[in-house]
């Protein structure tokens, strides 16, 4: 049965558009039309893991999105690959641990860092372009390096998506300037800086509903990384900057998101490419201090479920069922394995993937026994040469092994999603167990390699 989405465009209420629905095929990964899907990837910036609806907002309305998780499957556990925007991209782009790219790739990629080398590293979009996609980013790239923003071999183009317009990170939505460099315009399509008025997050969000109409009748790929609602905190109709932990301005912004959010999906509906289009939609990592990660502790910049714990979604009609939740954890990379499988893009043999296909799974088909993934998180700082580990996690199953300082702490997150309880002395067993899969992990995944003279670990 299909199933209407009503969204808002322009503060006003259209016609529901009905999701046209067709029986599930018993065969995996039957497609409703003779071409491959489309695929969208929406990512929210800095978007606490309770702030929308459905996943349990009192103080947001997030209609769309709530009705995206009504008529697709939302994960439960779904995690970002780092607690920082960079690292999770990084990941994003290639399918796999930032860690094994390089020490350089575990933190934010600032002033001094050496952006992501496209000749070194098959991204998502050069494999889906060799699979025969069209492809595009709309939004915050933020994988260039520190001062690198006119370096060609940097850019998206390089990485294989034929346009871009964005920026390289986040600003002044309104006047499209960096908040601490307010001489400095970051706006730019195809690395050529651009100039035009509006709020950035809607007019990206013009480019990508402009691009969904065009390249309606062939496969694409559609990145669309918002700059919301990451800070400054400012709504769409409001240029005055609110502080930090303004909750209300935040909220506006997460409402905008849902609205831009809600006309991706009108313009897929409109084309008639619904069933043939898979969107996911998740964060790079958890939220600020105006987020609300709640049920969780922790915020951005933490390995604590709060800064890593974030909402995913998944929806294509008559391949990912209707009304599904999801407990199995799930995390950034698998978004790239996704697109990939759904695409039947070829993974080069030296380019393994760290992600998982994620449409068996919501089909009720999960791997035997339960999944182990892992996080580190390196603060580094270029500047003045410093390179450290900041804090380790590794998570199976139900249990979570958290590693900042002497001693890491052990959590069963079904019990205990607010890692309010340690249990690492009622368990040492296990807790030493996991210990030992995070260390044999982090020489899995670390290049040998020297930064500032730190010992590889």
């Amino acid at each position: 049965m299909g199933r209407s989405l009503a969204l808002q465009f322009g503060g006003r209420s259209r016609a529901a558009l009905i999701l046209t629905a067709i029986a599930a095929s018993s065969a995996f990964g039957a497609q409703a039309g003779p071409r491959p899907p489309s695929v969208v990837i929406l990512l929210a910036d800095d978007l606490g893991y309770g702030d929308l609806g459905c996943y349990g907002s009192p103080d947001t309305k997030t209609p769309v999105l709530d009705r995206m998780a009504r008529d697709g499957a939302r994960f439960t556990d779904g995690y970002a690959a780092a607690p920082l925007c960079s690292p999770t991209r990084v990941a994003l782009l290639t399918g796999r641990y930032q860690q094994r790219i390089g020490n350089a790739y575990e933190d934010y990629l600032g002033g001094g860092a050496p952006g992501l080398d496209a000749t070194k590293h098959a991204t998502l979009a050069m494999l889906m372009k060799r699979a025969g996609y069209h492809t595009a980013i709309y939004g915050k790239w933020n994988v260039s390096g520190g001062r690198n923003e006119a370096r060609a071999d940097l850019l998206p183009g390089a990485h294989g998506f034929d346009h871009w317009v964005g920026v390289h990170a986040n600003h002044d939505q309104h006047t499209h300037r960096r908040i601490k460099q307010p001489d400095k315009l970051d706006l730019w399509e195809d690395g050529k800086p651009l100039v035009r008025d509006g709020f950035t997050d809607d007019f990206l969000t013009d480019a990508a509903v402009s691009y969904i109409r065009t390249h309606r009748d062939e496969p694409f790929l559609l990145y669309l990384p918002f700059l919301s609602p990451h800070n400054p905190l400012q709504a769409h109709d409001d240029p005055k900057v609110y502080p930090d932990g303004d909750r209300r301005a935040y909220v506006k912004m997460v409402e905008r998101l849902d609205h831009n959010v809600g006309r991706v999906l009108g313009a897929i509906q409109e084309a008639g490419i619904g069933p043939d289009t898979l969107v996911m939609f998740t964060s790079d990592n958890g939220g600020q201090q105006a987020a609300r990660n709640l049920p969780c502790s922790g915020r951005k910049g933490q390995l604590l479920e709060g800064g890593i714990r974030v909402p995913l979604i998944l929806l294509q009609p008559g391949v990912v069922p209707a009304g599904t939740t999801v407990d199995y954890p799930a995390i950034t990379m698998d978004v790239t394995a996704t697109a990939l499988a759904a695409g039947g893009a070829k993974v080069p043999a030296d380019h393994p993937l760290d992600g998982i296909d994620l449409r068996p799974i919501v089909q009720g088909r999960r791997p035997p026994g339960p999944r182990t993934i892992f996080w580190r998180q390196r603060v580094l700082d270029f500047r003045a040469r410093t390179n450290e580990v900041a804090a380790r996690a590794v998570r199976e199953g139900d249990w979570k092994l958290y590693w900042r300082g002497a001693r890491p702490k052990l959590f069963n997150l079904r019990e205990d999603i607010g890692e309010t309880r340690d249990r690492s002395k009622e368990d040492p067993a296990l807790a030493a167990r996991l210990a030992k899969k995070l260390r044999d992990w982090e020489r899995a995944v670390t290049p040998p390699e020297v930064l500032f003279g730190a010992r590889p670990q």
